[in-house]
């Protein structure tokens, strides 16, 4: 699958990277998602949250949109998050 990444600075020194994808991504993806960042995932309907040591990623089943909020600059995480993605089927 292709990937537009778009880092941007969001409410004071936090730091976001859009991860835009070409369909939205299913419940399963998103669960291995979080399995191999190693982290808690919570649902609320189609909106996840995938809580790491390092930041949140955010995402839905109903969005072109997956979203990691940090403070910090988290290259590996994100490096991590755009192979999983790329590796999905479109």
């Amino acid at each position: 699958m292709e990937i537009k990444v778009l880092n941007r600075r969001v409410c004071g020194d936090d730091n976001a990277t859009d991860f835009f994808v070409e369909r939205p991504l299913k419940r399963s993806e998103i669960e291995n998602l979080a399995k191999e960042l190693q982290g808690q995932i919570s649902a609320f309907g189609a909106l996840f949250y995938i809580d790491l040591l390092t930041g949140r990623v955010t995402t839905s089943t109903n969005s072109l949109r997956c979203t990691f909020r940090t403070k910090n600059d988290s290259t590996e995480i994100k490096q991590q998050i755009n192979l999983y993605l790329q590796s999905l089927e479109i």
